[in-house]
């Protein structure tokens, strides 16, 4: 899995030149959550916190000289990086102070932040972030994804493959079927 600062650099390999660390944080941000939208899973670990700014990832505070990667050792895929490449697309030309002000309207980082005296946290949960951009995408809002063409496997793999599953599965299915 890659860094948000793989994700920042992968950013910086498509051209995208950064207005600043705003707007920097919330397009990584942006990333996260639509990549949780369409694909179900995260495109780093490291959390994301409700600040009075916006959301923001802490190993991206002032990190924004990280060195150029090539992109095959950034430890994203090719449809993580089709991803990255639509949420730059779709937010790149906005400033850190319209990103910031868009992240205020929506769910994730207003009801974190209005919760984290309470809940003691202000990481914003990626369930929050899955469920906003997944309504949005619903909505036909925000960025479009585009599906990365797949290689059809070879019949003979994917029929050892489905064997494998089978075998792997069987103990818990036949619990479940109980």
């Amino acid at each position: 899995m890659a860094t948000a600062q793989q994700v920042l650099a992968y950013m910086k390999s498509l051209g995208h030149s950064f207005l600043g660390e705003v707007q920097a944080q919330k397009l990584v941000y942006y990333a996260q959550g639509w990549n949780l939208a369409w694909d179900g899973g995260p495109l780093f670990d490291e959390a994301i916190e409700a600040w009075e700014m916006g959301p923001v990832i802490r190993s991206l505070r002032g990190g924004m000289d990280s060195p150029e990667q090539p992109s095959e050792e950034l430890g994203l895929s090719d449809q993580q990086q089709e991803n990255i490449r639509a949420v730059v697309d779709f937010y790149g030309a906005l400033t850190g102070v319209e990103l910031k002000e868009l992240t205020h309207t929506e769910t994730p980082w207003a009801q974190t932040y209005a919760e984290k005296e309470e809940k003691g946290t202000s990481v914003i949960p990626t369930d929050l972030m899955r469920e906003e951009y997944s309504r949005q995408s619903a909505q036909d809002a925000g960025p479009r994804r585009v599906p990365v063409e797949l290689e059809h496997p070879d019949p003979a793999d994917l029929h050892q493959w489905v064997e494998d599953s089978a075998d792997q599965w069987s103990h818990t299915l036949s619990l479940l079927a109980q």
